[in-house]
């Protein structure tokens, strides 16, 4: 399957959305899910706008030959997380309204429980998704074997991601491809139904 790898909008938020969504789903609803709206219909808002974490000049798509999004991913420096949180707030409160919207932001401050901010030197992923019924086609590998290129020839030492515990078919992609785990069971600080714990990973270039 060939693939072209970008960050221009595409008219496919929705998809693009589920996506993205498919990497952490227990704490995007945790984050976003609100009786007047889902945690999809705010993801998806935020790629069109452009700016946040889920914003398409940050979110690199995998596309095919025949135009089908079947891949994500989000990709960034430490100076990008400043500004894409910046984004994100904004969105927050464009999409919700400023009553609601505060009680977003609020729950959105456990994210670095999740999400580590990334240091001076290395670029952080997170939000790999692929298109459900074609997963474990490769995709994803090749997403970060893309983006691993990226961060190389952009001088970078290491890439770094987290990882759920409960799903240990990511963590095996991720180790394969050279990451390896730096801290374990890291536990994700707000309140959801079940607990969510992660792996922090780290990859030499």
């Amino acid at each position: 399957m060939e693939l072209e790898f970008t960050r221009k909008l595409v008219d496919d938020a929705d998809n693009i959305a589920k996506m993205a969504h498919s990497a952490a789903p227990e704490i995007f609803n945790y984050f976003y899910d609100t009786p007047g709206a889902s945690a999809l219909d705010f993801i998806a808002y935020e790629y069109r706008s452009g700016r946040g974490m889920c914003g398409y000049k940050q979110m690199t798509l995998a596309i095919t030959e025949e135009g089908e999004v079947v891949g994500t991913v989000s990709f960034y420096n430490l100076t990008d997380y400043m500004r894409m949180s910046l984004g994100t707030a904004v969105n927050i409160l464009s999409f919700y309204g400023p009553v609601t919207g505060l009680r977003v932001i609020a729950r959105t401050l456990h994210a670095p429980s999740a999400l580590r901010t990334p240091g001076m030197k290395e670029m952080y992923l997170c939000n790999l998704g692929v298109k459900a019924g074609i997963r474990g086609a490769g995709i994803g590998s090749r997403l970060l074997t893309h983006q691993a290129a990226v961060a190389r020839e952009m001088g970078y030492p290491r890439m770094s991601l987290d990882v759920d515990t409960q799903n240990p078919n990511a963590q095996r992609l991720y180790e394969r491809l050279g990451f390896k785990v730096v801290k374990a069971n890291k536990k994700f600080s707000g309140k959801t139904r079940n607990a969510v714990l992660h792996n922090e990973m780290v990859m030499a270039l």
